[in-house]
């Protein structure tokens, strides 16, 4: 190969050519890997100085990220802490309540008004009723009785909440508990006098294997006793003992015969399922007035609600209903002044009586048959409803039929314009009907369905829901446990990254 001869102005072009190419190779190796100097042999001094601050960089870095993780762990534990002192302020809020209801010594009941005796067990209940002392029982505590109780002429029963709100809702302190069979009669507490006040007790009654047995027995009739107050009274009744119907025709009474008011709210439940003969109230004069509430529940049993009496419901009172076999049976019953009565579940809703259903009061029924009468070998079983009010409501929501009339004995009056309510549909009647023998065919041409189509289906209180959620979840020291395990719950999770300033980590 022959040789190039290259000039001297050439070949120092071309040197300066080759070294710009190296200086470009170096440019982009800096922008590719972000060095200025690659290793100790490009520059010794320049690559340990950089290394140098590149470790400093990393260890500023470094605490940088732990002072913000540092932060983070502290908010989370102020967080935590101010969400921890509204829970102390809620349990500083219950005890407080607690503390201002909790309940007195004996001693201070004894100084209150017309306080006769207060007794906090069985021999001492009995010696204040034979001492004859007019006045207040008081209940203190829970008393097993061992024999029937006879209050004397002047003496009421009462628990420590007629004396403030120291009862609990859900579980009230003053109990008389009570098994029947052992007893010389076949009734719990007899109290034939006028002017008797029974107020904030719960009743546990066991009955007994016999019939006409009774729990509270204020008279024979319905017109023996009158001015007699029952008020925030349980009954928890027990039928374990009685033989079922219709191996026996036993009939069993929680309350029986006498007049009286029911003030405040009153409870009766039957707690054991059984098809025993259970009327919860017979043979009474009642009165209910001022927002007073009812509640009964015998789904467990068969019987009715009430049997053979006179109930008046006014001013804002509240019967709730719900059983299994009868509602309301041979009863007269009459609606004033904004009252509301229900009655849910049971075979047949009302019968044998009457009902007059007055001002702008509502009737609900939802049962097998509404309303029921026929006709038997021994005698004739009528019912009467009346509705007198045009704000009034008769809401019906049937099984089978909303008038069963076994007997032509079933009659009806409305005036026009009245309200009737089926299976939620609002309807009115197009004039007035008196004393009519009804059905639930006749009851269709009386009426003329309403332009209003939405729902007017009773809103049902869940009785059966209700009582049975009666647990210690309403106790204000339950409720203080509770704000301590969340509050403790809380603290427990106040942690960043493992880390919990709250429990001294």
């Amino acid at each position: 190969m022959s040789q190039i001869s290259l000039t001297a102005p050439m070949r120092s072009n071309l040197l300066a050519l080759q070294n710009i190419a190296r200086q470009q190779d170096v440019v982009q190796n800096r922008l590719a890997t972000g060095l200025k100097v690659s290793s100790a042999i490009d520059n010794p001094s320049s690559y340990y100085t950089a290394a140098s601050l590149s470790n400093r960089a990393a260890d500023l870095t470094a605490l940088l990220d732990a002072m913000s993780q540092g932060v983070q762990t502290i908010k989370t534990a102020s967080e935590a802490i101010t969400s921890a002192t509204k829970f102390l302020e809620q349990a500083k809020a219950t005890a407080n309540q607690a503390l201002e209801t909790a309940i007195p010594a004996k001693s201070w009941f004894e100084e209150q008004a017309n306080v006769a005796a207060v007794v906090s067990d069985w021999q001492e209940l009995k010696t204040a009723i034979n001492s004859g002392k007019t006045g207040n029982i008081v209940i203190y505590g829970e008393i097993t009785l061992q024999d029937t109780l006879i209050l004397k002429d002047g003496q009421n029963l009462v628990g420590i909440g007629y004396y403030g709100n120291f009862d609990m809702e859900t579980d009230k302190f003053s109990k008389l508990k009570m098994d029947i069979s052992a007893f010389s009669q076949n009734i719990g507490i007899r109290a034939e006098y006028n002017n008797t006040t029974i107020s904030d007790l719960s009743f546990n009654i066991k009955f007994a294997d016999k019939d006409n047995c009774k729990g509270l027995y204020l008279g024979t009739t319905e017109t023996d006793t009158k001015g007699n107050i029952l008020k925030n009274l349980d009954f928890n009744l027990d039928t374990s003992a009685v033989t079922e119907h219709p191996t026996t025709s036993y009939r069993i009474y929680a309350i029986y015969g006498g007049g009286f008011e029911l003030k405040g709210t009153n409870n009766i439940r039957s707690s054991v399922n059984q098809k025993n003969i259970l009327h919860c109230i017979a043979r009474s004069y009642i009165e209910m007035h001022n927002d007073s509430l009812l509640n009964v529940n015998s789904r467990n049993t068969e019987g009715s609600a009430f049997y053979g009496s006179t109930l008046n419901l006014y001013d804002n009172a509240y019967l709730n209903v719900y059983t299994r076999y009868w509602g309301i049976s041979g009863s007269q019953v009459t609606m004033n002044n904004n009252s509301r009565m229900d009655i849910y579940g049971p075979d047949y809703g009302f019968l044998y009586g009457s009902l007059t259903i007055n001002d702008q009061t509502s009737v609900n029924i939802k049962a097998y048959n509404d309303f029921y009468s026929h006709d038997d070998s021994l005698a004739t079983h009528s019912t009467f409803v009346s509705i007198n009010s045009t704000q009034a409501a008769l809401n019906l929501t049937k099984s089978n039929a909303w008038f069963q009339n076994d007997g032509n004995n079933l009659s009806f009056s409305a005036i026009q314009g009245a309200k009737i309510i089926l299976e939620g549909q609002l309807y009115t009647f197009n004039q007035d009907y008196q004393n009519q023998d009804i059905n639930d065919t006749v009851l269709l041409t009386m009426i003329n369905k309403s332009s209003d189509q939405s729902d007017h289906s009773p809103k049902w209180n869940n009785l059966l829901q209700e009582q049975d959620e009666k647990t210690e979840n309403a106790k204000q020291s339950t409720a203080f446990k509770q704000i301590l395990e969340q509050f403790d719950m809380l603290i427990a999770d106040a942690s960043y990254k493992g880390i919990n300033l709250l429990q001294g980590q």
